[in-house]
């Protein structure tokens, strides 16, 4: 079993401790979090770490404690880079929470840090392991929608009006184009594993509902390297709506919320398929663990990553410039 530590105690990194384990005791048989780093030792730190059977330590300590085998990222995205460098040259084994850097260039140094101290370095897009985002993608690349044309997508919810001032998501920096760092890069991921490489974006991002001076309305418009198009929406101020269509010669087939896929044919009756839910978050912590030991390569290449984040700074660089066309690195 991979003992880890987490670094980043917050809402999202109390989901990923609870997904593998209760009280302490693993509820798998592949990972177990023993430490945690978080960004302020305070009461509630304490208890839920007491709870959870958890060593408060600072990046340092954990890093430097040889029965820590990975450490589990869920800080603010501005710090992944860094703390990427930092794992690696300890030795560590890495788990980063999406989006995993804010540039191109921190990725590919973080990538290239991996590689060279032979630790695995994985991306946390849990959407990947629904059973119904799988039945999608195997209808887009297996040829039963005909020739794919277009991809659009909706990815939204009402996060932002949580957001205060002192949120570090409510900051320019940590958010550019919007909800595209919380939930959008979801759907960049989703595209990039179903059709393919980005190659080019148009982005607008505007601020309607939120207090906060981050965009809470982004679109954007997408072309994928093999000539294809795209369309994406995602809100930070409206209810939630998660729904991604992959359209095609033969017909089209729709991901609505986490389990239904809708398809409906040029040639036949339109259908709807219900798919059974999935621990998404335990899972790709058991597949981090595997990919650790050697069992199995980890299920999100890291290439698509890359052509992710490239994706996302060029979505921030034309919602900068006023929706103008921006390359793919």
């Amino acid at each position: 079993m991979l003992d880890v530590a987490l670094v980043g105690l917050g809402s999202w990194g109390r989901t990923l401790v609870d997904a593998v384990q209760a009280d302490g005791r693993p509820t798998q048989d592949e990972l177990r979090v023993i430490t945690v780093v978080p960004r302020v030792a305070s009461d509630a730190v304490r208890d839920y770490a007491a709870r959870q059977r958890l060593r408060v330590a600072t990046l340092e300590e954990a890093l430097a404690d040889p029965a820590i085998g990975g450490v589990l990222l869920a800080t603010p995205h501005s710090l992944h880079g860094a703390q990427i460098l930092a794992a690696a040259r300890a030795g560590k084994h890495v788990f980063c929470e999406k989006p995993v850097t804010l540039t191109r260039a921190e990725l590919d140094a973080g990538i290239a840090a991996c590689e060279r101290a032979g630790v695995v370095l994985a991306a946390g897009f849990n959407r990947r392991f629904l059973p119904a985002a799988q039945a999608l993608r195997d209808a887009a690349r297996g040829g039963a929608l005909g020739r794919v044309l277009h991809l659009e997508a909706n990815a939204s919810s009402p996060s932002g009006f949580a957001f205060v001032a002192q949120s570090w998501r409510a900051s320019e920096r940590e958010s550019p184009a919007g909800a595209m760092g919380t939930i959008g890069i979801h759907m960049i991921d989703q595209f990039v594993w179903m059709n393919g490489p980005i190659a080019a974006v148009a982005c607008q991002a505007t601020r309607r509902a939120l207090e906060v001076p981050v965009a809470d309305t982004t679109s954007m418009l997408l072309r994928f390297r093999d000539g294809s198009t795209g369309s994406l929406v995602t809100m930070a101020a409206t209810a939630r709506c998660w729904q991604l269509r992959v359209l095609g010669s033969r017909g089209w087939a729709q991901l609505r919320d986490l389990a239904r896929v809708e398809t409906s044919m040029v040639d036949g009756a339109p259908a709807t398929r219900e798919y059974p839910a999935a621990p998404i978050e335990r899972l790709e912590l058991e597949a981090f663990a595997r990919a650790c030991r050697g069992a199995a390569p980890y299920p999100v290449p890291l290439e698509d990553v890359a052509n992710g984040v490239s994706a996302w700074e060029a979505i921030a660089r034309s919602a900068a410039a006023g929706g103008t066309w921006q390359d793919v690195a």
